[in-house]
């Protein structure tokens, strides 16, 4: 049979079902009926839920919105027990058409009867396996507005159907909740729905293959998930996503593990969490977090944080050339968090930061087009006192620094405040150490002992000529010098207070 051959049978197919449709819709408007029509009404919704599946049909019901207004709940929430259509319901069928789906959002009446084990059923047979009535709702536009439109009809949605990946070959791997990331309309409903609530680790992180056209390279084959669209920086919605992660990020980390965080997928120059600690808005939602009792959930996800992900610069990344994006500016998560007073807060507040720090991450110049070009990850934190209230609660971090930190230098003047002496611009840490930390005011117990250490630790170290070293501040007393001394002389080794001094 030829195209036009089938347009044709198509056509009188479509018009025996208006009529037929035409003649139900009388039926059901007439104030009394026969007993023969009462079994031809009882008839047609009997077999209501297998009408459901055709989509012509559907189609044809849509222009007499009284069949389906009329249609019993049962019928809707009938779930098919064999044949092709087995598993699917008059719902899961109605859902999959975006026409019928307009229709619906004009019968509050009808949409408050349907029944979340209808709702959240899943298929396992005929083609459609894993697939749901929930999949088709968040997969059209007109199912958004319909769980906008009835807010209840979201709250009937459950964690099984809404995270489950579908295995069927023509949706395979997609989930309802990766079918919302993939969208505006769907990452509005994530944002006001309640549905992240109810996300898991397989919504969230489940990856699916997708085929990407790249200039002189042809179709090219990656696997994606949704976390990753916070990554993906060429994504159309990743200011979206991002916003969405920012504003309900105490639901988005406990779900977020250690795999998904610090490799980096083929088709990404750099890690997730690479993507999140050069975020300051992140980082300083992630140090509010711990700061209003919400410790546990940011300690769970700091462990998930591996040495490696934390001190990789992202020049070292042997994806550049697959992903196709060279990056000329040389940072890493760790110099990332270095550079801000949130950062600062989180390597306090949490021991795992600092241990998970290595030499060589400690140590590389960072790049990133700032002020803060050509310091180390080290020197960010020497140049700001809350930088150095790390060392004064982690001394042997000191032994982390190498020649490579101690004659960087930023590339522009940096810090300069009513309160903090800043940095110059080419002044080398080794210098700063030496002769610029001292000019700080207002500076605090932790901080001045984490200014001695650095000094006392390099000078034993033989990092820094002992003779050009001022251990003591000379421009001005600083509180609580003196009772630092004597508190820290046996931890430290650190013999300067003398009992004149602690007077």
């Amino acid at each position: 049979m030829t195209l036009k051959n089938i347009v044709i049978e198509t056509d009188k197919v479509y018009k025996c079902l208006i009529n037929e449709l035409k003649h139900i819709s009388e039926l059901l408007d007439k104030l009394d009926i026969s007993t023969e029509e009462k079994i031809e009404i009882d008839q047609f919704y009997t077999d209501f839920p297998e009408y459901c599946q055709n989509e012509l049909m559907v189609y044809a019901m849509c222009q007499f919105p009284r069949i389906l207004y009329s249609a019993p709940a049962g019928q809707y929430n009938h779930i098919i027990d064999s044949g092709p259509n087995k598993d699917k319901s008059a719902i899961y069928g109605l859902f999959k058409q975006p026409h019928a789906l307009k229709v619906l959002s004009q019968m509050p009446n009808i949409v408050a009867q349907f029944a979340p084990s209808t709702i959240n059923h899943i298929t396992e047979a005929g083609g459609a396996e894993g697939l749901s009535p929930v999949f088709w709702l968040c997969y059209h536009a007109e199912g958004h507005q319909l769980m906008r439109q009835f807010p209840d009809l979201a709250q009937k949605i459950q964690g099984q159907s809404f995270n489950s990946p579908a295995s069927c070959e023509e949706h395979l791997d997609m989930s309802p909740c990766a079918l919302l990331f993939s969208s505006l309309s769907g990452i509005d409903m994530l944002d006001n729905s309640g549905l992240l609530a109810i996300m898991n680790h397989n919504g969230l992180n489940h990856r699916r293959t997708v085929r990407i056209h790249e200039y002189d390279v042809g179709v090219t084959e990656y696997a994606f998930a949704p976390i990753h669209s916070l990554t993906l920086k060429w994504n159309r919605f990743h200011k979206q996503t991002m916003t969405l992660f920012h504003d309900h990020l105490e639901l988005f980390l406990p779900h977020m593990q250690s795999k998904d965080l610090c490799e980096i997928e083929p088709s990404m120059w750099q890690s997730l969490l690479h993507t999140l600690f050069e975020n300051e808005c992140f980082v300083c939602r992630l140090a509010h977090m711990a700061q209003s009792g919400r410790q546990d959930i940011v300690s769970q996800f700091l462990d998930q944080i591996t040495p490696e992900a934390l001190n990789r610069n992202i020049t070292d990344s042997a994806n550049q050339e697959t992903s196709g994006v060279f990056s000329h500016n040389p940072s890493s998560p760790l110099s990332w968090l270095c550079s801000t007073e949130s950062g600062c807060e989180l390597i306090q507040q949490f021991p795992q930061i600092k241990s998970k720090i290595t030499e060589s991450g400690f140590n590389h110049i960072q790049e990133t087009g700032r002020a803060t070009d050509g310091m180390t990850a080290a020197y960010l934190l020497v140049a700001k006192p809350y930088g150095r209230e790390i060392f004064g609660l982690y001394p042997g971090l000191v032994d982390l620094i190498n020649e490579n930190s101690l004659n960087s230098a930023p590339e522009e003047n940096i810090n300069e405040t009513d309160s903090e002496n800043g940095v110059r611009g080419g002044e080398r840490m080794k210098d700063w150490i030496l002769y610029g930390c001292d000019l700080d005011r207002n500076t605090s117990d932790t901080e001045l002992r984490g200014r001695i250490i650095l000094k006392q630790r390099i000078i034993n170290s033989c990092r820094i000529d002992p003779e050009t070293a001022r251990i003591e501040p000379t421009d001005h007393n600083i509180s609580g010098y003196n009772s630092i001394f004597s508190e820290y002389d046996g931890r430290t080794g650190i013999h300067t207070a003398t009992n004149e001094n602690k007077k």
